[in-house]
């Protein structure tokens, strides 16, 4: 697939993020994803403090539950309109 300005842009379904974590760097733009246990925690820094916040599974309702794929589909997509369009 090609965005607008002829740049490959590749498309991720929920298969290939099963069991996966998806992370925003919202300063650099960026979205990564990592192998991610669903019942496991996160540690989060709060780079202004320093205070380490432990984010516990059941924090995190949308990552292993049936909603999952939607929210996966809604990432990509806005992901494709953000390439088409910039």
């Amino acid at each position: 697939m090609l965005s607008k300005d002829r740049r490959n842009i590749t498309l991720l379904g929920d298969l290939a993020l099963s069991n996966k974590l998806v992370l925003y760097d919202l300063e650099n733009q960026v979205i990564g994803w990592t192998e991610y246990n669903c019942s496991s925690s996160i540690q989060v820094k709060d780079e202004q403090t320093g205070t380490v916040h432990l984010v516990g599974s059941h924090s995190i309702p949308s990552a292993c539950n049936q909603n999952a794929p939607f929210v996966i589909i809604f990432i990509f997509l806005t992901t494709l309109l953000h390439y088409l369009f910039n």
